[in-house]
């Protein structure tokens, strides 16, 4: 079997393949580092227990509010070792990067020089115009 010149999709894919392990990785040793942290603080240590509180972590907005959904789950009395336990579970949760397409950020410094220069980037003119 001859793979083509162009291995492009194949390296692609194989990335994608190593980062989702990575990922699988990462949240397995996280799981388990709930279970430990939820055993010494309530005592208990559970799988599905531990996978509620990752996934109530990844929805939450801030630590704060990951403290205030456990609280109206009303199964945790929330203490200061909660507060530490949420605030440490939400840092290590990992969460998507925000990345600039290079398409977009041509145009941003474009546009910051424009302002600098003090004049209207020239792909805005038309709009601008259509208004008045």
């Amino acid at each position: 079997m001859r793979l083509s010149s162009s291995s492009a999709p194949l390296s692609d894919y194989i990335s994608a393949l190593n980062f989702s392990c990575l990922i699988s990785d990462t949240m397995a040793n996280l799981e388990q580092w709930v279970n430990d942290r939820l055993h010494d603080i309530l005592g208990l240590s559970d799988r599905y227990v531990s996978q509620f509180m990752i996934g109530t972590a990844r929805k939450a907005s801030s630590a704060q509010d990951f403290v205030t959904r456990l609280e109206q789950t009303g199964t945790i009395d929330i203490d200061q070792s909660v507060i530490a336990f949420a605030q440490d579970l939400y840092d290590r949760i990992p969460r998507k990067q925000v990345v600039e397409k290079p398409s977009r950020e041509i145009e941003r410094q474009a546009i910051e020089m424009e302002k600098k220069i003090g004049r209207t980037p020239y792909w805005r003119t038309a709009t601008v115009m259509e208004k008045l």
